[in-house]
């Protein structure tokens, strides 16, 4: 309650123009991250699968993936972070994988059955979940969060180096 209130009453400590926590983005959006994540893990823990391996079976699932490399280019995961990921679900009997024919360094995957049970037993809450997060916002609002998630990405991705100089008039 107390950043709700400090936030709808739009306080500002202007020491050296720092804002509040509550209004500083990077603090927002991992505050935010965190929230969801703790969420998810509790939901997906009754299914046995971590957060990040859930992650990399969506992203084999709804891109239709069949390689790392295609899906690290389509996700924009870690390619180290998806080596881990599909080993460990290898040793849980979600996927099989393999060495491509054409180039050993990437794995060819496949969702076994026991990954598909798992996937479709999981995704009825999943959806649901995303559903609400969706329906927190109106049609338009929606529209603009991307827009503005965007926007944020690619400041995110610019040089430091950038970040660093003077605008001038």
């Amino acid at each position: 309650m107390y950043f709700q209130a400090k936030l709808l009453s739009g306080s500002r400590d202007d020491r050296d123009g720092v804002e509040t926590m509550e209004r500083i983005l990077s603090y927002r959006i991992a505050r935010l991250h965190q929230s969801l994540s703790v969420q998810a893990t509790n939901i997906l823990a009754q299914y046995g699968v971590s957060l990040s391996n859930w992650r990399v079976l969506s992203a084999i699932w709804v891109e239709q993936t069949r390689t790392s490399r295609e899906l690290a280019e389509k996700s924009g995961f870690d390619p180290a972070q998806i080596s881990r990921a599909l080993h460990a679900m290898a040793k849980q009997g979600l996927l099989t994988l393999a060495n491509s024919e054409t180039d050993r360094r990437v794995l060819t995957i496949e969702i076994t059955d026991e990954g598909n049970r798992l996937f479709s037993d999981a995704l009825p809450i999943m959806k649901a979940r995303h559903d609400a997060l969706r329906g927190a916002l109106g049609p338009e609002e929606l529209e603009t969060l991307f827009v503005i998630l965007d926007k944020l990405e690619a400041v995110a991705q610019c040089d430091p180096d950038l970040l660093r100089q003077q605008p001038t008039e």
